[in-house]
C-alpha cells in the first residue's frame, strides 16, 4: 500500500512538473460579403517577423502544402483556396513581443473567392475592429483574439458598394 501511495505521488509530481499544456487552437468566424454569409471552422496562424502575426481562416483543414501557399502569400488556386478563404495580417508597435490591445497597430484582410470579389481591407486600429488580443507573437506562443468589423469595397461599376463584415474569434499557437 505504501509502495502504491509513492507510486501515484510520484506519478502526479511528474504530471504536475511536466511541459505546460497549451489550449487546443480554435479559428473559428463568419464573414459575410453582400448576402454571401460564410462560416469558417478551420485555420491557423503564423507570425513571419517581429511584431507580426497572421491568421487564416478557411472552411476545411489546410494541408501542409495549402499551409506554406498562405505563409508565402501566393501561388495557384486548389484545395482550400478554391472556396472563400479570409487572411488577416495584424501588426503591432515596434518592438512588441506580446499582442495586445495598446501595442496593436494596423491590419490587412484579404477576402478571396466570395461572390462579391475579392477584397483587401488596410486600416489602422479602429478600423480593424478588434476586441481583443492577447498572447505571445513568437513561433510556438499561444495568441487569442477577437475580431468584429465592417467595411465597404470600392464601387463596382454600378455604383453600388459590396460591404464586408467579420465576426471571428481564435486561439491559436503560432508556426
Amino acid at each position: 500500500m505504501k509502495t502504491q501511495r509513492s507510486w501515484i505521488m510520484a506519478a502526479a509530481l511528474t504530471v504536475l512538473a511536466g511541459p505546460a499544456v497549451q489550449a487546443a487552437d480554435t479559428i473559428v468566424g463568419s464573414i459575410t460579403a453582400d448576402a454571401q454569409k460564410v462560416a469558417f471552422s478551420h485555420g491557423f496562424a503564423w507570425t513571419e517577423k517581429p511584431g507580426t502575426l497572421s491568421i487564416g481562416f478557411f472552411r476545411t483543414d489546410p494541408d501542409a502544402k495549402e499551409q506554406a501557399r498562405a505563409r508565402a502569400h501566393g501561388g495557384n488556386d486548389f484545395g482550400v483556396f478554391l472556396v472563400p478563404y479570409v487572411r488577416m495580417d495584424l501588426s503591432f508597435n515596434e518592438g512588441s513581443t506580446t499582442a495586445d490591445l495598446a501595442s496593436f497597430d494596423n491590419c490587412h484582410i484579404l477576402f478571396a473567392k466570395f461572390d462579391a470579389g475579392i477584397f483587401d481591407q488596410n486600416a489602422f486600429k479602429p478600423g480593424c475592429g478588434v476586441v481583443a488580443l492577447s498572447g505571445d507573437l513568437k513561433a510556438g506562443g499561444v495568441v487569442h483574439g477577437k475580431l468584429k468589423g465592417r467595411a465597404e469595397a470600392f464601387p463596382r461599376s454600378d455604383g453600388t458598394r459590396p460591404v464586408y463584415t467579420w465576426d471571428v474569434d481564435f486561439t491559436a499557437t503560432l508556426h
